[in-house]
């Protein structure tokens, strides 16, 4: 069993916690993020954010743009998110969450792509019991690389995969939290979520992938699937019980 303790702050939230913590910073002007982004050209070769942008212009009429826009394994009640910032290789994170029992050598049935093509390609069985790497391709023959990496749920495992806060005033662009596991040896990892000034903290819904069996906090609210949907006062302290 982990708890989560959940701690506000005003006008900079301070939420803190066991495994994780998180905490909120309240932002001007709403900062949000995008598991999708459009490549463009002009740039020398491979720069580190996953692109492959050439120097010279693409020949006129072929697009640069190249993203994974979808993913699936066809897996009943999987939750999949294309999200976040790319890693220190330049590669944007996928993460999927199964469930209990699932295997991990896969076939993708579903990858929906912006581009013209997309390698592996989809239909090709990999094992997904350490990540794998995934590459679009625009029409100029640049692209853009992705990592997949899958979690299958175990009894033993309890912890958040991702955190997504819906902001009242944008239903369909939530806030992502930017979820940091415990280190070795800590039961305290770290969500970080940016929100826009002047939101209210009163009745905000979280959807919060998970591993564990159960996910609740301490105003009485629980949930069992693998992507929780709790809503919570944030006004006070919140927490989190995860077994």
């Amino acid at each position: 069993m982990k708890k989560y303790l959940l701690m506000m702050i005003l006008p900079l939230f301070f939420i803190a916690c066991t495994n994780p913590m998180l905490k909120w910073i309240e932002t001007p002007a709403d900062v949000s993020s995008s598991g999708v982004e459009s490549g463009s050209g002009g740039r020398s070769g491979n720069d580190g954010d996953g692109n492959n942008d050439d120097v010279t212009p693409p020949p006129a009429g072929l697009n640069s743009d190249k993203a994974i826009t979808g993913f699936s394994f066809g897996i009943s009640g999987e939750e999949i998110s294309i999200r976040g910032e790319p890693d220190q290789n330049g590669k944007t994170p996928i993460k999927a969450i199964l469930p209990m029992g699932s295997p991990l050598n896969l076939t993708p049935s579903e990858i929906e792509i912006i581009g013209k093509s997309v390698s592996p390609q989809q239909g090709q069985p990999q094992n997904f019991s350490s990540p794998k790497d995934y590459r679009v391709f625009a029409e100029d023959g640049s692209f853009r690389d992705y990592v997949v990496e899958v979690t299958v749920r175990t009894p033993e495992s309890a912890e958040i995969v991702w955190f997504d806060l819906e902001i009242p005033d944008r239903p369909n662009s939530p806030a992502e939290g930017v979820v940091n596991q415990p280190p070795v040896g800590s039961d305290t990892g770290e969500i970080i979520v940016h929100v826009p000034s002047g939101t209210s903290l009163e009745n905000l819904t979280a959807k919060i992938a998970q591993t564990g069996q159960t996910i609740g906090d301490a105003q009485g609210h629980t949930d069992t699937k693998l992507a929780a949907v709790l809503t919570s006062n944030f006004s006070s302290t919140v927490n989190y019980t995860i077994t």
